[in-house]
């Protein structure tokens, strides 16, 4: 994973990604890299509202902003959140 807009094509694809999994398990690199660059890539996603935190029986997912609703629709008790940031 390289960018925000590759992670963004992998949610999109994927529809979601546990927030807690191993995210280095879905890439191609070696399992010992770091998988902090993911979360700035998500943060990143977050900012530009392409990207959501979603719960579902007590478990977050990422998701891309346009697989809300097919999120709403496989898991039915659903919360969603959008990480609002505001400048002052």
């Amino acid at each position: 994973m390289r960018d925000a807009d590759e992670l963004h094509d992998v949610l999109h694809t994927l529809v979601l990604v546990p927030a807690s999994s191993q995210l280095s398990a879905l890439s191609s690199q070696q399992e010992s890299r770091s998988t902090a660059p993911w979360a700035r890539f998500f943060e990143r996603l977050q900012l530009e509202n392409r990207a959501v935190v979603a719960e579902a029986a007590g478990k977050q997912y990422w998701i891309a902003a346009e697989r809300e609703e097919w999120f709403q629709t496989m898991r039915p008790a659903v919360a969603m959140w959008r990480q609002a940031r505001h400048e002052w």
